[in-house]
């Protein structure tokens, strides 16, 4: 009877110690999500292709960019000229590419 006790004991402490070994072990990762950066502003120009906006900031020149459209640019909205948008994008090589466009509503009339 001691002798089973025993055999229960170290296989009791032994799966202990394999579940802290499973614990432990790193979980995948998820895949992130593409940072961003963003720009805000009013559409200046809509092409097959790429997206210009225009921002004015108080007491600075007029900023303007130009952003490239993928097939898998995520676009919120509907876009057209003079429209309020938000810009996600990242730069490569190729440019700006633009990942997400938000249409924002307009701005109440004062």
């Amino acid at each position: 009877m001691a002798l089973l006790r025993h055999e229960f004991v170290a296989l009791f402490f032994g799966l202990i110690a394999t579940v802290r070994v499973l614990a432990s072990a790193e979980e995948p990762a998820e895949p992130e999500e593409p940072s961003y950066e963003f720009f805000s502003g009013n559409v200046v120009e809509v092409q097959s292709g790429k997206l210009t906006v225009s921002r004015t900031i108080m007491d600075k020149q007029p900023e303007r960019r130009s952003f490239l459209m993928k097939p898998d640019t995520r676009v919120e909205g509907k876009l057209k000229s003079k429209v309020r948008v938000t810009v996600g994008y990242t730069t490569t090589d190729e440019g700006d590419i633009a990942l997400r466009v938000v249409v924002r509503p307009p701005l109440p009339k004062r």
